[in-house]
């Protein structure tokens, strides 16, 4: 309700729709009892079981293309090949900090020089 009371404060009628739809298709929506009803319950929890399991899996698919799930990724290969990923990595931008500043020093020497 507080999902429906919030899309119609700002006017997304499309939301309201889905909305709406969802509570249509929800097994609480099933009136009655007996087997049939039961049944119809039964079937539309597993289509929505279904459906959030399709959203999961979408949502592991693009934490899975994500650059920190790809960062993790190569660290795990790097502990199995028995390196430390982090500290090659500190290392090689420690050098590159290094490089910037020794150039940063020429550059300035050779402007007080001229």
């Amino acid at each position: 309700m507080a999902e429906a009371n919030d899309a119609y404060a700002v006017g997304d009628e499309t939301r309201l729709q889905a909305i709406l739809h969802e509570w249509d298709t929800s097994p609480e929506a099933v009136k009655g009892d007996g087997v049939a009803a039961e049944l119809l319950r039964a079937i539309r929890k597993i289509a929505q079981v279904e459906d959030r399991l399709r959203v999961i899996e979408a949502e592991l698919a693009a934490l899975k293309a994500s650059d920190l799930y790809q960062l993790i990724a190569k660290v795990d290969e790097a502990v199995r090949e028995g390196r430390d990923l982090l500290t090659e990595m500190a290392v090689r931008i420690d050098e590159q900090i290094a490089t910037a500043k020794a150039r940063l020093a020429e550059i300035v020497l050779g402007r007080t020089s001229v």
